[in-house]
C-alpha cells in the first residue's frame, strides 16, 4: 500500500505545478476542451487530460495496481503482471482533476482517489463494482492557496500539506474529526431549488427558521466543500431532482471516496435514504445524490427524507406549476372573452328589478303608454299632424303667453 500512496503523492505534486502554470500558460494549451465519453456527457480540458495521463502514469508503475478507473475514460485501464511477477491485487478509481472548470476563476481545485484489494488473484472490474465499505484507502488532494492531502486507511483521517521548499508532503494533522459543536453551514447548489424534490426543501426551510439560522457557503467545487466540511462542519448537499432523477456525482470517483473520508471523521453520508457506502454499483458510471457531513445535520435529512420519501418517487411542486400553466392559459383567455361578457351586462338589470320592482313597473307603464299614442298618429293621419301642430302649441302656448293668438 505504500508503494501506492508514493505514487499518488507524486502524481500529485505534478499536478500541483500544472494548475499553479495554468494561468501563465496559453489557454490553447491547458484549457483548450474535448468531449468525454457518451456515458459521461459532459466535457473536458486539456487540463484534465494531462492530470489524468500523469496519474495513469504513476499508478502504473507502482508495481502493485493492476487495474485503473479514471473518471473521464469509457473503460478501466488493466495493468497485467509482467513475466513471472505476482499478480497486482489493487484496483484505484480516481477523478484526476474534479472541477477542472473552476481553473479559470482560480478556484480551488482536487483530486480524489480509493483503492480496493482483490480478494483472489489479479484486481478486475468486479472489484470495484462492490459497496464502497469494502474500499481500503480513501482520500483527496487539495490544491489551493496549499496543497492538502486527507487521507484514511480505515482508522482516522490524517491530514498532510506540501512543504514548497522540500516539495514533500508533511503531516501536520492526526485523526482529524469534525468539531463538535458543528458550524451551521449547508452547501448547495441553490439555482437547482426549483427542481428539488419536497425533503430537500423542507430541510433548507428548516435551517432558515432556527434560532440561529444556518450560512451559506458553496464554492461549487465539490473537494473544496468537503474540506471545509470536515475542517469546520456542517453539511455537503447535492441531491438528485427532477432533470437529474439519478443524481450527478459518481459513485466509484466522487461518492465513495469521501464519503469514507466523512465517515472516518465522525460524520455521515448519505443518499437520504441509505448509507452512501452500503449502495453497490451496477455500472462504474453510475451516478447518485449525496448528502454527507456532520452527524447533527445529515441525521435531520434523514428524518425529512423518511417523512417526504426518496427523491425520485416525489414530483417538485414548483415543477408542477412550470407544467400545468401552458395548457390553462390558452383556454382562459378564450373563455374569459366568451363567458365574462355576458353575465356582467344582465345582472344589474335583474338585481334592480328584485331589489325595486314597484319602481321598475311604473317606470315601464309610463315608457309603454306615452309612446303608443304618438306611433299610431303619424301612421293613421299622416296629413292631419301638420294641421294639428299650431293647434296644440296655440292651445299650449296660450296659456303661457296670450298674445300669441294675433298670429
Amino acid at each position: 500500500m505504500s508503494f501506492i500512496m508514493n505514487a499518488i503523492s507524486v502524481a500529485a505534486k505534478v499536478i500541483a505545478n500544472a494548475v499553479q502554470h495554468a494561468g501563465i500558460r496559453p489557454l490553447s494549451e491547458l484549457h483548450g476542451m474535448f468531449r468525454g465519453p457518451k456515458s459521461e456527457g459532459r466535457s473536458y480540458s486539456q487540463l484534465d487530460e494531462l492530470a489524468g495521463d500523469v496519474l495513469l502514469n504513476a499508478l502504473r508503475y507502482s508495481q502493485q495496481v493492476g487495474l485503473i478507473f479514471l473518471d473521464g475514460h469509457e473503460n478501466p485501464v488493466s495493468v497485467p503482471s509482467e513475466n513471472g511477477a505476482a499478480p497486482k491485487k489493487y484496483a484505484v478509481v480516481s477523478d484526476p482533476l474534479h472541477g477542472s472548470m473552476n481553473i479559470t476563476s482560480n478556484i480551488s481545485v482536487g483530486t480524489t482517489f480509493g483503492v480496493y484489494k482483490s480478494s483472489g488473484g489479479a484486481a478486475s472490474l468486479a472489484d470495484i463494482l462492490q459497496a464502497g465499505n469494502r474500499m481500503k484507502v480513501a482520500g483527496y488532494i487539495l490544491y489551493g492557496s496549499a496543497t492538502v492531502m486527507m487521507f484514511t486507511s480505515g482508522k482516522g483521517v490524517h491530514m498532510f500539506v506540501m512543504d514548497p521548499d522540500y516539495g514533500e508532503f508533511v503531516m501536520t494533522r492526526r485523526n482529524v474529526t469534525i468539531p463538535n459543536p458543528a458550524a451551521q453551514i449547508y452547501a448547495i447548489n441553490s439555482g437547482n431549488s426549483e427542481v428539488w424534490d419536497r425533503a430537500t426543501r423542507e430541510f433548507i426551510r428548516w435551517t432558515k427558521c432556527q434560532a440561529a439560522p444556518y450560512s451559506a457557503r458553496y464554492v461549487g467545487s465539490m473537494v473544496s466543500d468537503v474540506h471545509r466540511t470536515l475542517l469546520c462542519g456542517g453539511v455537503f448537499m447535492y441531491p438528485s431532482d427532477k432533470r437529474t432523477v439519478t443524481g450527478k456525482l459518481r459513485l466509484l470517483c466522487e461518492c465513495f471516496p469521501l464519503s469514507m473520508l466523512v465517515e472516518q471523521a465522525g460524520g455521515l453520508a448519505t443518499t437520504g435514504m441509505q448509507r452512501i457506502l452500503d449502495v453497490v454499483p451496477r455500472d462504474i458510471h453510475e451516478k447518485s445524490s449525496i448528502f454527507l457531513g456532520c452527524k447533527r445535520d445529515v441525521d435531520q435529512v434523514t428524518l425529512f427524507y423518511s417523512y417526504y420519501g426518496a427523491a425520485y418517487e416525489d414530483t417538485p411542486f414548483n415543477a408542477q406549476q412550470q407544467q400545468q400553466p401552458q395548457q390553462p392559459q390558452q383556454q382562459q383567455p378564450q373563455q374569459q372573452q366568451q363567458q365574462v361578457p355576458q353575465p356582467l351586462l344582465p345582472p344589474p338589470p335583474q338585481q334592480q328589478q328584485q331589489q325595486q320592482p314597484p319602481q321598475q313597473q311604473q317606470q315601464q307603464q309610463q315608457q309603454q303608454q306615452l309612446p303608443q299614442p304618438p306611433q299610431q298618429q303619424p301612421q293613421q293621419q299622416p296629413q292631419q299632424v301638420s294641421q294639428q301642430l299650431p293647434l296644440i302649441e296655440n292651445s299650449n302656448s296660450s296659456m303661457e303667453n296670450p298674445k300669441r293668438r294675433k298670429f
